[in-house]
């Protein structure tokens, strides 16, 4: 069984797009941010991931409560939709 885990406040420390339970603070995703914050909680990014990319590559993100995700004042994370549209 998967423990029901919540996360006040996260800070999304890692650019793999991953759930795998493991929430310790090194190995936080913006998926596992999203997924286990609890509604209300601001998420933010690590300053080791500015001018970095996130690629999702386990389909799009679902948030489904109020969430804030606060980017950086000077530089940015960029989410990559893994979209290939040349074929649209």
């Amino acid at each position: 069984l998967k423990e029901n885990l919540s996360l006040n406040n996260p800070i999304v420390t890692i650019l793999d797009d991953e759930d795998d339970g493991n929430l310790a603070a090194n190995d936080i995703s913006l998926r596992e941010a999203i997924v286990h914050s609890q509604d209300g909680s601001k998420v933010s990014f690590d300053n080791s991931l500015k001018n970095k990319t996130i690629l999702l590559t386990r389909g799009e993100l679902r948030i489904d409560k109020n969430l804030t995700i606060q980017g950086f004042d000077n530089g940015q994370v960029t989410i990559n939709g893994n979209i290939d549209r040349s074929h649209s």
